[in-house]
């Protein structure tokens, strides 16, 4: 990962980076979800595929925007 990125990254975000498995993105959502049922309230949750998103964008324009 670039060095200007690094702590850029909300602590939910599990997409695309190294450590940040799916399976560790469900057991982080179970346990919000059972938190909030434990103390009476609700959870919801909205999923979003972007499939081949990044390989659609050019990426000249990407890496400027993000050096800028």
């Amino acid at each position: 990962m670039a060095p200007f990125c690094t702590g850029s990254f909300d602590p939910n975000q599990f997409g695309c980076r190294r450590q940040r498995s799916t399976t560790r993105a469900l057991v982080a959502m179970t346990h919000v979800w059972q938190s909030a049922f434990d103390r009476g309230g609700a959870a919801r949750a909205l999923f979003v595929d972007f499939k081949k998103t990044f390989d659609s964008v050019n990426h000249n324009s990407l890496l400027r925007k993000l050096y800028s």
